[in-house]
Protein backbone atom coordinates (compact mmCIF):
# COMPACT_ATOMS: atom_id res chain seq x y z
CA UNK A 1 0.00 0.00 0.00
CA UNK A 2 1.35 3.55 -0.85
CA UNK A 3 2.30 5.92 1.67
CA UNK A 4 0.21 8.83 2.65
CA UNK A 5 2.07 12.02 2.18
CA UNK A 6 2.03 12.77 5.97
CA UNK A 7 3.92 9.42 6.66
CA UNK A 8 6.41 10.46 3.58
CA UNK A 9 6.99 14.28 5.40
CA UNK A 10 7.29 11.80 8.90
CA UNK A 11 10.35 9.80 6.63
CA UNK A 12 12.30 13.19 6.69
CA UNK A 13 13.78 14.56 9.89
CA UNK A 14 12.80 17.94 10.92
CA UNK A 15 16.80 19.18 10.46
CA UNK A 16 16.50 17.84 7.00
CA UNK A 17 13.54 19.84 6.71
CA UNK A 18 14.94 22.92 7.94
CA UNK A 19 17.76 22.68 5.77
CA UNK A 20 15.43 22.99 2.31
CA UNK A 21 14.79 26.75 0.71
CA UNK A 22 11.07 28.02 1.58
CA UNK A 23 10.56 28.46 -2.30
CA UNK A 24 11.37 24.40 -2.48
CA UNK A 25 8.96 23.80 0.45
CA UNK A 26 5.92 26.15 -1.40
CA UNK A 27 6.55 23.93 -4.20
CA UNK A 28 6.14 20.71 -2.39
CA UNK A 29 3.27 21.86 -0.81
CA UNK A 30 1.69 22.96 -4.09
CA UNK A 31 2.63 19.89 -6.30
CA UNK A 32 0.99 18.23 -3.25
CA UNK A 33 -2.41 20.08 -3.38
CA UNK A 34 -2.55 19.27 -7.05
CA UNK A 35 -2.21 15.58 -6.53
CA UNK A 36 -4.39 15.75 -4.05
CA UNK A 37 -6.93 16.93 -6.19
CA UNK A 38 -5.84 14.73 -9.22
CA UNK A 39 -6.57 11.70 -7.11
CA UNK A 40 -10.28 12.90 -5.47
CA UNK A 41 -11.02 13.36 -9.74
CA UNK A 42 -9.45 9.93 -10.54
CA UNK A 43 -12.15 8.31 -7.81
CA UNK A 44 -14.71 10.27 -9.29
CA UNK A 45 -13.89 9.40 -12.36
CA UNK A 46 -13.61 5.74 -11.94
CA UNK A 47 -17.21 5.89 -9.70
CA UNK A 48 -18.76 7.20 -13.07
CA UNK A 49 -16.82 4.99 -15.59
CA UNK A 50 -18.53 2.08 -13.89
CA UNK A 51 -21.79 3.70 -13.81
CA UNK A 52 -21.38 4.07 -17.59
CA UNK A 53 -19.79 0.43 -18.17
CA UNK A 54 -23.15 -0.77 -15.89
CA UNK A 55 -25.66 1.41 -18.34
CA UNK A 56 -23.66 0.10 -21.66
CA UNK A 57 -24.07 -3.13 -20.95
CA UNK A 58 -28.07 -2.94 -19.73
CA UNK A 59 -30.35 -4.32 -22.41
CA UNK A 60 -33.34 -5.41 -23.22
CA UNK A 61 -32.88 -9.28 -22.05
CA UNK A 62 -31.26 -7.74 -18.20
CA UNK A 63 -33.76 -4.93 -17.64
CA UNK A 64 -37.15 -3.93 -18.10
CA UNK A 65 -35.99 -1.92 -20.96
CA UNK A 66 -38.03 -2.18 -24.12
CA UNK A 67 -35.91 -4.14 -27.20
CA UNK A 68 -35.64 -0.66 -28.78
CA UNK A 69 -33.52 0.46 -26.70
CA UNK A 70 -30.63 -2.18 -27.53
CA UNK A 71 -27.58 -0.83 -28.52
CA UNK A 72 -27.68 -1.50 -32.63
CA UNK A 73 -26.72 -4.89 -33.36
CA UNK A 74 -28.51 -6.40 -30.47
CA UNK A 75 -29.74 -9.95 -30.97
CA UNK A 76 -32.45 -11.33 -28.70
CA UNK A 77 -32.29 -14.81 -29.24
CA UNK A 78 -35.43 -16.90 -28.13
CA UNK A 79 -34.97 -21.30 -28.08
CA UNK A 80 -38.12 -22.86 -28.63
CA UNK A 81 -38.34 -26.77 -27.41
CA UNK A 82 -40.86 -29.45 -29.07
CA UNK A 83 -41.33 -32.18 -27.81
CA UNK A 84 -42.56 -35.23 -29.93
CA UNK A 85 -44.49 -38.38 -28.36
CA UNK A 86 -43.41 -41.35 -30.11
Amino acid sequence: MEKTVPELRAAISPEEWSQVPVSVLKLIEELVRRMDKIEQEMAELRTENELLKEQLARTSANSSQPQSKNPQGFLITTYRFIFTRS
